[in-house]
């Protein structure tokens, strides 16, 4: 086979493999309308965290990789979003610089925990020197509510069987608006996003997710 056949061979079997791929996601909601929502949502969370670890290849940090995919990719801006009052819960502390937990714990708490921001609003909101700052800067990604819905939806519904029926956000807002919930609606259409951007970046490179 000669390279020229062998390159349009690999791109028949990409576009194969992405419309079987598009009726996977299509099958989601059929199964939503039989009731099946719980399964629908833990499949399309699954389909995410796949496309991520590609997309995102080689790094293998499988909850940093979906939370960025979900920021960056879905659409959906609310992702991006840090929630205050769960960020000091993900921080990884055993790891942070000398003096980074009372240090950043003290600066969070003159903030409103209720009210979400974007990354670089939250890091401009805190009076932190280096190298807090810019420790920070590197994991507040953990804080986001595309963090929250790998943790909270995501990991339970992978290891311990159930993922519930979305996540809620009932006492943050943005703009005095309460952040909407995470449901299936919201995944899907986060998912139809981040696999038409895996197949175009594919088709493009012709090379599977643009990284191999």
């Amino acid at each position: 086979m000669t390279p020229e056949a062998d390159e349009i061979g690999k791109r028949e079997f990409i576009e194969a493999y992405f419309e079987e791929f598009d009726d996977k996601v299509r099958f989601l909601s059929q199964l939503a309308t039989q009731g099946r929502e719980a399964e629908a949502q833990l499949l399309a969370l699954v389909y995410l965290d796949g496309l991520a670890s590609w997309l995102k290849a080689p790094r293998s940090t499988s909850a940093h990789n979906f939370s960025d995919v979900l920021t960056e990719l879905s659409g959906d801006s609310e992702f991006a979003l840090v929630l205050p009052h769960w960020l000091p819960k993900r921080l990884p502390w055993g790891s942070a610089p000398l003096g980074a937990e009372p240090a950043v714990r003290s600066a969070l708490a003159v903030i409103s925990e209720h009210e979400a921001l974007l990354p670089h609003e939250l890091l401009d909101a805190l009076a932190l020197d280096e190298p807090f700052r810019s420790w920070l800067a590197s994991e507040v990604w953990r804080g986001t509510v595309a963090s929250a819905v790998y943790v909270s939806l995501r990991v339970p519904g992978v290891h311990r069987l159930g993922t519930g029926f979305g996540l809620s956000f009932s006492t943050t807002k943005r703009h005095g608006q309460t952040l909407r919930r995470v449901g299936l609606e919201r995944l899907l259409a986060a998912l139809e996003r981040v696999a038409d951007h895996a197949k175009t970046v594919s088709l493009d490179a012709n090379m599977w997710f643009g990284v191999e």
